[in-house]
């Protein structure tokens, strides 16, 4: 986070990657249900407005968030309906 007023400029660091930290499973299968976890978890925390847009590319990134987002928005009071371009 970088910040400037009057006293000055100040940089925080609000995380640090660690990649001396190694994980390592003993079934190739751990590694899938692993990502999937932490890539649910990333989606659910930044998905806390009441309405949320996903921008699709096309690609693979925006269409597997809008995947996973998709139960997790239907979930909440205001079920997501999907946007199509006219």
């Amino acid at each position: 986070q970088l910040s400037i007023d009057c006293a000055g400029l100040k940089i925080h660091e609000y995380w640090h990657l660690s990649p001396s930290v190694d994980i390592r499973y003993r079934k190739s299968e751990d590694y899938l249900h692993h990502f999937d976890h932490l890539l649910r978890t990333a989606i659910s925390d930044r998905m806390r407005a009441p309405t949320v847009a996903i921008e699709m590319s096309g690609g693979l990134d925006s269409t597997s968030i809008a995947a996973l987002a998709m139960p997790l928005a239907n979930q909440s009071e205001q079920p997501a309906k999907p946007v199509r371009p006219r």
